[in-house]
């Protein structure tokens, strides 16, 4: 998609079609089961040591795909509460089995470093879209756009916009799709 291509652009979309960060009683009508789970498309993205890693090695795990940028002011509200859902997720929480991948549109890791550092964001890895292939992979509107998968690597859930993961309702929602989709 060409507007990805421009970070102003994709700024301004993010704060025109999303607002300001979702509150949990919000994000219900947002956050949708899908039907009938469908394939996630191949994806291969980079970590923090500049290896690549694809998608699919995720297979076998629940995994809550994050599709975000650090110059995107709803991801931005967003990203504390999805690093309090990983620190709970390590903790061996409700939610045990999830693995949460934050996939940053920035092409530069050591940016994604720096705004973990200056959020005080600890229980999330650094991964980059070094291509800029999944918003268009993907078909999103806008960022932040999340993705559960299902152990299969089938998209069960998607969520546009941002979301507070910390919500009881929001985990609970998640807890459900997770039992269903076993």
């Amino acid at each position: 998609m060409m507007i990805f291509r421009s970070k102003i652009l994709a700024a301004v979309l993010c704060l025109f079609l999303l607002g300001d960060s979702v509150h949990a009683a919000e994000a219900k009508g947002r956050f949708e089961s899908l039907a009938v789970p469908v394939a996630a498309p191949p994806l291969v993205f980079e970590s923090e040591d500049h290896t690549a890693h694809a998608l699919r090695e995720h297979k076998g795990h629940f995994v809550l795909l994050t599709l975000w940028a650090t110059w995107c002011g709803p991801c931005v509200k967003e990203m504390p509460a999805l690093d309090a859902l990983a620190l709970g997720v390590l903790k061996k929480s409700a939610t045990d089995g999830l693995e949460i991948l934050p996939l940053s549109e920035d092409r530069d890791g050591a940016v994604v470093r720096a705004f973990y550092t200056r959020h005080g964001l600890k229980a999330l890895p650094v991964m980059t879209d070094k291509g800029g292939i999944a918003p268009e992979a993907f078909h999103i509107k806008g960022l932040p756009t999340s993705y559960l998968l299902d152990p299969r690597g089938r998209i069960i859930a998607r969520f546009d916009g941002a979301i507070d993961w910390t919500a009881l309702d929001v985990r609970a929602f998640l807890q459900a799709q997770m039992r269903g989709a076993l």
